[in-house]
C-alpha cells in the first residue's frame, strides 16, 4: 500500500471515529434528559401505532422538527440498525441508536424510567425532541 493510500485511509478512519464519538455524545445528552423515556420516543415516531418504524416515519418525524431528508436517506438509518433485515425497526432495534453505549449507568437509568403515553398529535418535551432529532439527523 502506498504512502498516499495509507494516509487517505488513516484520515478516513479518524473522521469516521470522530463522527461516531459525536453520535455517542448526542446519545448521552438524550439519555441525560429526565423526560426521555425510550418507549415514549419510539411511540412519538410511530404515529400510526404499527409497532415498528419505517423510513417514512423517520422522514415525517424529522420534518416535524424542520429537518428535511428524503426517504432514501432515512432508509439508510433503518438499514444500519435493522437486525433482521425486514426494512423496519421494532422497539428492541430502536434502542441501539438512541441509548448510550459507553455509559452503563446512564443506559440503565434511561431504560428504567416510567413509561408515558404520547398521543398522535403530541410531541415530546422540547429538549428530548431536539436531541432525538439531532441524533437521527447525524
Amino acid at each position: 500500500m502506498s504512502y498516499s493510500t495509507r494516509h487517505k485511509l488513516a484520515k478516513f478512519l479518524l473522521e469516521l471515529n470522530e463522527g461516531e464519538r459525536q453520535i455517542e455524545i448526542i446519545r448521552q445528552i438524550l439519555c441525560e434528559q429526565e423526560q426521555f423515556e425510550p418507549y415514549a420516543a419510539f411511540k412519538r415516531i410511530d404515529r400510526l401505532e404499527r409497532g415498528y418504524l419505517t423510513a417514512r416515519d423517520l422522514m415525517h418525524f424529522l420534518a416535524d422538527n424542520k429537518i428535511h431528508h428524503n426517504e432514501r436517506n432515512c432508509s439508510l438509518f433503518i438499514q444500519r440498525y435493522d437486525q433482521d433485515g425486514d426494512g423496519r425497526l421494532v422497539y428492541s432495534e430502536f434502542l441501539q441508536p438512541v441509548i448510550t453505549l459507553d455509559n452503563q449507568i446512564l443506559r440503565t437509568v434511561a431504560t428504567q424510567r416510567p413509561n408515558y403515553e404520547v398521543k398522535a398529535d403530541e410531541f415530546l418535551a422540547y429538549d428530548v425532541e431536539y436531541a432525538l432529532t439531532k441524533l437521527i439527523d447525524r
